[in-house]
């Protein structure tokens, strides 16, 4: 058998609970109304368990099966402090209509299981006893508000754990991602060869420059507890630190630029984002040219909207790969690898349809990235 769908398996869990509630509530109820059968003047006939039972265990069950409706109208009509107001009001109206409707059944139950109800045509004794049923089914409405409130709340609690483990993990990936891409042999064995090489000529500076920048790459990427998200500033620090490595062992081949706006700096951004799209821009665009290279990394607001660029004048896209737009969850692997998939899954992650990844041919040559995502400053320190 397979594993029922997570968003079924909760509609099959609130209906196990509501059933369980209700019958609780209808034996609880039950019990009082046969006490006072018992202690009042009614038809001795009547003073029995089974007529406690068919007056209360139906009004129970009967709003259990209006659960559907309510868990629309709590989601239609959220109690937000901003709509409040129209909140309440909407969930009065409804609560009333599905009275007047849960009233019918209610009657019917009564008269089929034999609880005693008036003489007469079903229509007048409905209308006869609407009022009563009115203050009993408001409760009634209440009870099961209160349930599915409880259960949403308990489920859209539960949705974003679920969303900040999937994030977790994937921020992991992309820390290994880049230590991969960092400790592979060949980065390895080449910065070291270079630091090797200005030790022998005796620029020691630079030498300890290379050193200490690879350090604090280490550091970075492996930091303990990282956060989701980071001022674009750090992000661009880290990138320069990865790009002054690059510029030293290749300082006639690559040049790069870092442009940020002054009012993006402070702009949260995912952390970890840039280095994969300046990584595939090395190794896509200025190591596949015979001549020097270029790297631009640009930061810019656009309204809402913060957009991040990685701009390489290398050979472009291979044919076939360069679209034009690609959503977020959707660039080929044969576009820029997994880090640039890994990318664009944390961005849907994080931001949904409010962001995107665009892997395209740039005008003039070469490839272009673009990030767009919403624009929100970092909270003051």
């Amino acid at each position: 058998m397979h594993a029922a769908p997570p968003d079924r398996a909760e509609r099959l869990r609130l209906l196990r609970i509501l059933l369980l509630g209700a019958t609780i509530l209808g034996l609880l109820t039950a019990a009082q109304h046969f006490v006072v059968m018992q202690a009042t003047a009614e038809i001795p006939e009547w003073r029995t368990v089974g007529h406690a039972l068919s007056r209360d265990l139906p009004f129970w069950y009967l709003w259990v099966l209006a659960a559907p409706v309510v868990v629309l109208a709590v989601r239609r009509f959220p109690l937000q402090r901003d709509r409040l107001a129209t909140a309440i009001g909407a969930h009065l109206a409804i609560a009333i209509v599905m009275i007047l409707c849960h009233a019918v059944p209610l009657l019917l139950a009564h008269r089929a299981l034999g609880y005693p109800t008036p003489d007469g045509p079903l229509f007048a004794v409905y209308v006869q006893n609407i009022l009563y049923r009115l203050t009993n089914g408001l409760f009634g409405y209440a009870i099961l508000f209160g349930a599915v409130v409880a259960w949403d709340y308990h489920a859209r609690l539960r949705q974003r754990e679920l969303l900040s483990s999937e994030l977790s993990r994937q921020l992991t990936e992309a820390r290994l991602q880049a230590l991969r891409m960092q400790l592979n042999p060949h980065f390895l064995f080449n910065t070291l060869n270079t630091v090797a090489m200005l030790a022998r000529h005796g620029d020691t500076t630079r030498a300890v420059g290379m050193l200490a920048g690879l350090s604090d790459l280490l550091r970075y990427v492996l930091e303990e507890a990282p956060p989701q998200e980071v001022r674009l500033a750090q992000e661009l620090a880290f990138v320069e630190r990865y790009l002054d490595i690059e510029r030293a062992r290749f300082p006639d081949r690559l040049r790069a630029v870092i442009d940020a706006d002054p009012d993006t700096r402070d702009a949260l951004v995912p952390n970890l984002i840039l280095q994969p799209l300046v990584e595939n821009a090395i190794r896509h665009g200025v190591a596949r040219r015979a001549a020097a290279g270029a790297v631009n990394v640009r930061a810019r607001r656009q309204g809402d909207l913060l957009e991040l660029l990685v701009q390489d004048d290398g050979p472009g896209l291979q044919e076939g790969n360069g679209d034009g737009v690609t959503p977020a969850s959707g660039i080929p692997l044969s576009s820029g690898g997994i880090g640039l998939s890994n990318t664009a899954a944390r961005l849907a992650q994080l931001y949904g349809e409010r962001a995107r990844l665009v892997l395209e041919d740039r005008p003039g040559g070469g490839a272009v990235a673009r990030v767009l995502l919403p624009f929100r400053p970092a909270p003051a320190t």
